[in-house]
């Protein structure tokens, strides 16, 4: 018994130590961005994300093929407008670093940037589209932003594929005239102004076209010619039907009215309704009163109370030689 117990103790004595535990080494920090920037055909494409929507995951970005684009561009007319026109076409991929293939984001988005530079088109609306090449078709991206002073757009993919930037055409919605009514002589010409509306009107052509040429025409320009005696309409039609219209009245005056009277009207292209009207006169005849009288009356330019200040100008001459009158008036809209 006593040698057994003995035993017992050297046993102890000679046992191992247990292993002290060692901690568990924590994992390296992920970055809280997994982003790339490439350059796809001279445009600057940034795409990031969180890590925790791709873990262990690499960002790629790349040109397409021409085959893809060609078929991007047919879908794209077909389903926005046969005059939409692809800027630039992507491929935006994920690839997983452990697996090498291709992965998907979890239960979140990714964000894209493009630097359109000069590919950026003023004249139009500009549009992100997701090209299915499965299916053939495009889907527009409603989250998409366009600045074009920076000429960037920016959206949120919920999946990685194909993306392309697309200009649709903006129609007109309104067309205006720098004037809507004219009057003038035979011989006369004066030029009209169309302003199209909105101001990125992808098309902003207009046809000219007169009611009645013999009285007046008009040419490609907006120019407008006196032909004889008359009234005529000369209207602007945009490419989409929308038209605007000026009453074009030609008179001559007679000799005791004041031969050689033209008018024009401009408004120097600012648009605030404010018209100089210019009225340059050669009034001949034996009575200046009533010479003069008749020409400020009949064109409406000088007040009756104006005109007995102009007559004692020239009272002292039998015949007056020339009168020239600069007026500013608000035009009637």
């Amino acid at each position: 018994m006593g040698g057994n117990f003995l035993g017992y103790i050297y046993l102890l004595d000679n046992a191992e130590p247990e292993p002290t535990p060692q901690p568990t080494p924590e994992p390296s920090p992920q970055p809280e961005k997994v982003e790339t920037t490439a350059d796809v055909d001279g445009t600057q494409v940034k795409v990031s994300a969180d890590s925790k929507v791709l873990p262990d995951a690499e960002l790629k970005v790349s040109s397409v093929s021409d085959e893809v684009k060609n078929k991007a561009d047919q879908a794209v007319k077909n389903k926005l407008d046969p005059e939409a026109e692809i800027l630039e076409i992507m491929d935006i991929k994920a690839i997983d670093k452990t697996t090498n293939e291709e992965k998907q984001p979890e239960g979140g988005t990714v964000s894209v940037e493009l630097d359109l530079n000069e590919k950026y088109k003023d004249n139009g609306d500009i549009k992100i589209v997701h090209f299915d090449d499965s299916k053939d078709e495009v889907n527009v991206v409603d989250n998409a932003v366009a600045d074009k002073d920076s000429k960037t757009v920016s959206f949120e993919a919920p999946h990685f594929s194909y993306y392309a930037a697309v200009k649709t055409p903006v129609a007109a919605t309104d067309v205006k005239l720098s004037n809507d009514y004219l009057k003038i002589q035979p011989d006369a010409s004066t030029t009209l102004k169309a302003t199209v509306k909105p101001a990125n009107v992808t098309n902003a052509d207009v046809t000219w076209s007169s009611s009645d040429p013999s009285i007046v025409t008009v040419d490609e320009n907006g120019k407008v010619t006196a032909i004889k005696e008359g009234t005529a309409s000369v209207t602007a039609t945009t490419a989409n039907g929308k038209t605007a219209t000026c009453e074009i009245e030609v008179k001559a005056l007679d000799s005791n009215e004041g031969a050689g009277t033209t008018q024009t009207y401009n408004d120097g292209g600012s648009g605030d309704g404010n018209i100089i009207k210019k009225l340059a006169a050669t009034v001949t005849g034996t009575n200046p009163d009533t010479s003069i009288r008749q020409a400020a009356l009949m064109n409406g330019d000088v007040p009756a109370w104006m005109i007995p200040s102009i007559i004692g100008l020239f009272a002292g001459g039998g015949i007056l030689i020339g009168v020239i009158a600069l007026i500013k008036r608000k035009r009637s809209e």
